[in-house]
């Protein structure tokens, strides 16, 4: 569904990607996965368009991706859940939501699909988004990547700084989203993590892939992704 091949990318001359390869597919989880530094995040970044690539293509169902407009991507059914969250502080909890909404195509009904995945957030339709917990933050901010009924998810490190109750809920939420048909990528850096949930895994380091590991190819030698992401 969501393809990279041979992406390049830089911030001015400060090369970061030097050719990433990429497939994900419906009804998985594609981990993504290095040490800090190694390219993770603007690889995503790429795929929505914040970064422009030097060289290579990116492409949803075949459909070149590489250079759109990032407004365009997500109405194109790619919902990104960036590390640190990015609301929009001052709005209220369903104004971010709505604000998701209008980036995609669903119906105002969307809105209590949501709630019914994080009905915390039901709770607080009406309290701006700065206010709310780093957990009910994080919620929000899956959930308004969500209302615009994406294909592909994108995200980035959900569950970082999160206690374990809100760890195990976005987790949860994650696998309901697979089992419904979605391409998900996540960045995850924890291995106990990423061996619960993914059903393949690309190694980048230095911004160059490394190779793509099935989750028979975890069982097999548990220690490889362990001596990947040891520094």
């Amino acid at each position: 569904m969501l393809e990279l091949a041979g992406v390049h990318a830089a911030y001015g001359r400060v090369k970061v990607l030097a050719g990433v390869d990429l497939a994900a597919r419906a009804g998985e989880i594609h981990c993504l996965a290095g040490r800090n530094g190694a390219g993770k995040t603007t690889t995503l970044r790429a795929v929505m368009g914040l970064v422009v690539p030097g060289a290579g293509r990116i492409a949803l169902d075949g459909a070149d991706l590489t250079g759109v407009p990032a407004h365009r991507i997500a109405a194109r059914g790619i919902g990104y859940v960036p590390q640190g969250r990015r609301l929009f502080p001052d709005m209220t909890v369903a104004e971010n939501l709505e604000m998701g909404r209008r980036a995609g195509t669903a119906g105002p009904g969307i809105r209590d699909r949501m709630i019914g995945l994080f009905p915390r957030l039901g709770e607080r339709l009406d309290q701006r988004a700065h206010s709310l917990s780093g957990g009910e933050q994080q919620m929000l901010a899956v959930a308004r990547a969500l209302s615009l009924e994406p294909r592909v998810l994108l995200l980035d490190e959900p569950t970082e700084g999160l206690q374990p109750s809100m760890t195990a809920l976005i987790r949860d939420v994650t696998l309901r989203m697979r089992d419904a048909g979605l391409a998900v990528v996540l960045v995850e850096s924890r291995i106990d993590a990423i061996t619960a949930l993914a059903d393949r895994v690309t190694l980048i380091d230095t911004g160059r892939t490394r190779g793509t590991l099935t989750r028979a190819d975890l069982a097999a030698d548990p220690a490889r992704l362990r001596r990947h992401l040891g520094v």
